[in-house]
């Protein structure tokens, strides 16, 4: 019976640090997710605290329409103008913690932006 215990307890502890590991696999890939207008608003609606809101702006990278029309709906739906102020403030971060910053390839770097003529 001692050996049937010592089994049974050695494959629940794998099952559950194979249960672990996907939970952490689970977290860090929500953690690259691209923060949106709608998951801004899905945060607003679900009850979650300004600060809560913000902290997620800040860390994670984000992806914002904040045109005249989206920063009217952000306030019909209830989004706060400290919530709304810091997504002004913050500029766009890729996953890869690019802030936003574009870096062309070698096709867009070789073209010329602005053509004269005269």
């Amino acid at each position: 019976m001692s050996e049937f215990l010592n089994r049974t307890v050695s494959i629940l502890a794998t099952f559950l640090m194979i249960a672990v590991l996907c939970l952490v696999a689970g977290l860090t890939t929500a953690a690259e997710k691209t923060i949106t207008n709608e998951d801004v608003t899905a945060m607003v609606k679900a009850g979650l605290t300004d600060s809560a809101i913000i902290a997620a702006i800040r860390r994670a990278p984000s992806r914002f329409d904040l045109g005249p029309t989206a920063l009217v709906k952000f306030r019909q739906d209830g989004v706060s103008n400290a919530v709304i102020e810091v997504m002004l403030e913050s500029p766009p971060r890729s996953s890869s913690g690019n802030r936003g910053i574009d870096v062309p390839n070698s096709t867009e770097r070789d073209r010329p932006s602005v053509v004269l003529k005269g």
